[in-house]
């Protein structure tokens, strides 16, 4: 299984990986090899909407490695632990820069989000293409005939509105 949000992954690995001098992936029980990984854990939990495992796959380790590293940096909060806190929250502030949107005061969009909207947004447009490209909207000057021909006029409000939105559709194009 892939990491859905890949991008924010490989930013915040390697900016990991450049601070603590370390190569995350690697098979190593040194303290600071450690460290290290229990602060990217934490970081993905804060910047991406990765799962556990989607998170222990980038640096090849399960999901129950990521919950204990969570629980042990939770620890270095706990005790207030300086020497682990302060270069998390320098990395943290370099990311909430790289990784975050600002969109209003105190208001952000990660960059996974904004690229989800793309994804759902450009898949709109498609649609919205298809319909126009098919000549359904057309098929309302039809019905506009039809209820003149039930009714005896054109509802000429609904007319107009029509009118308006197919020119906007069709610039689309």
């Amino acid at each position: 299984m892939k990491p859905k949000f890949i991008k924010s992954i490989t930013i915040i690995l390697q900016l990991v990986e450049s601070k603590f001098n370390v190569q995350l992936r690697r098979k190593a029980r040194q303290h600071h090899y450690v460290v290290s990984r229990f602060i990217f854990y934490k970081l993905c939990r804060d910047f991406t909407f990765c799962s556990l495992s989607q998170i222990g796959e980038a640096v090849n380790r399960n999901h129950a490695t990521v919950l204990h590293g969570l629980r042990q940096f939770d620890n270095f909060v706990f005790s207030n632990d300086k020497k682990y806190l302060d270069p998390y929250n320098e990395l943290k502030e370099i990311l909430m820069k790289k990784l975050n949107v600002p969109i209003g005061k105190d208001t952000y969009f990660t960059i996974d989000e904004l690229i989800e909207q793309n994804e759902i947004l450009s898949n709109r447009c498609k649609i919205l293409k298809s319909f126009i490209e098919d000549g359904l909207l057309k098929e309302y000057d039809s019905f506009f005939a039809l209820a003149k021909k039930h009714y005896g006029y054109e509802p000429h409000h609904a007319k107009e509105k029509y009118k308006q939105l197919n020119q906007k559709l069709e610039k689309i194009l």
